[in-house]
């Protein structure tokens, strides 16, 4: 894969990290915790705050020629239900045409990238996407869910912001760094009424966006973990830094996945228009939509935030 022309320059920052992901293991466990509610009934800070008992940790394999890619790579780490095991049968995986399909013995995250105007600057955006096959064995039932994060990038390629991407979660859960809500109080003071976090707009003027947790600063640019629920739900509970403590109680096998552009899957995003070319439809809904992540034609950062003017 060639770099991106627009983030060419963070390359500059892609060899010492694919040295880091070369030693990379789970995060170190920490003490157990009791059970938490069922994700569904929490809201998304609570639910950010969830300890898996038992989980699989998923990373990258070791290419070099992804680039900047293999810089931002998530660290999957999947809730493992203790009633199912840790099946790899519905894993995220590879999306192939003749006939349109998924195969979980192949993990594939797809990988994109974007400027956009934010606060009345260009960021470098960065957007990881991994695709699930259908939970019903049927030869016309093709990938229904997908999930995924954005990840918004300072100028000198530290991330901002993380937003997690979902075809089920119709919300904009957000995460962010803690150098830009300091920015935020800095600039804005207190949190609005109803809210946690001072980047965040009051509820009435961003009822469906919502700040989960404010993330630690990594020492250089990488890649966030991504925890996701059990199956066959998988939402994304949360986004940390890597610098972060752990939420597994214990992790039961590690796996690798491999970084592929979306662009080689772009033409497979016709059948979900209905462009009758014969393929079985991929779902593209809620947060991941394909105008939302391949267009940017969704909302802009700085009308879901109070993005200060002293944003890194």
């Amino acid at each position: 894969m060639k770099p991106i022309p627009h983030i060419a320059r963070l390359t500059l920052v892609a060899a010492p990290l694919l040295f880091l992901l070369s030693c990379v293991k789970p995060p170190r466990v920490r003490a157990a915790t009791p059970p938490a509610s069922p994700a569904s009934q929490q809201d998304p800070a609570e639910r950010a705050l969830r300890t898996f008992r038992q989980a699989t940790f998923y990373k990258p394999k070791d290419d070099p020629e992804v680039g900047v890619a293999m810089t931002y790579a998530p660290l999957i780490v999947q809730e493992v239900d203790a009633t199912q095991g840790a099946t790899e049968a519905r894993n995220f995986g590879a999306v192939l045409p003749s006939p349109t399909r998924v195969d979980p013995r192949r993990p594939v995250i797809y990988f994109t990238s974007s400027t956009v105007r934010i606060g009345g600057m260009q960021r470098d955006q960065v957007v990881y996407l991994w695709r699930y096959p259908c939970e019903r064995d049927e030869p016309q039932c093709v990938s229904q869910r997908g999930r995924g994060v954005r990840i918004t990038l300072a100028a000198d390629g530290t991330p901002l912001v993380w937003e997690a991407l979902s075809t089920d979660e119709p919300r904009r859960v957000l995460f962010v760094s803690h150098s830009l809500e300091d920015a935020a109080r800095r600039e804005f003071g207190a949190p609005p009424d109803g809210r946690r976090f001072s980047i965040e707009r009051a509820p009435a003027d961003a009822p469906d966006e919502f700040v989960a947790r404010v993330l630690d600063d990594g020492p250089v640019p990488m890649g966030p973990y991504v925890y996701l629920g059990a199956s066959p739900r998988r939402e994304i509970t949360a986004i940390l830094c890597r610098c972060m403590p752990s939420q597994v109680d214990e992790f039961v096998t590690t796996g690798y996945y491999e970084i592929q552009p979306l662009e080689t899957i772009a033409p497979l995003v016709a059948a979900s228009r209905g462009d009758g070319n014969g393929l079985p439809p991929i779902r593209w809904a809620a947060t991941m939509t394909w105008e939302n992540i391949w267009a940017q034609e969704g909302q802009s950062l700085d009308s879901m935030l109070r993005w200060p003017a002293s944003a890194p």
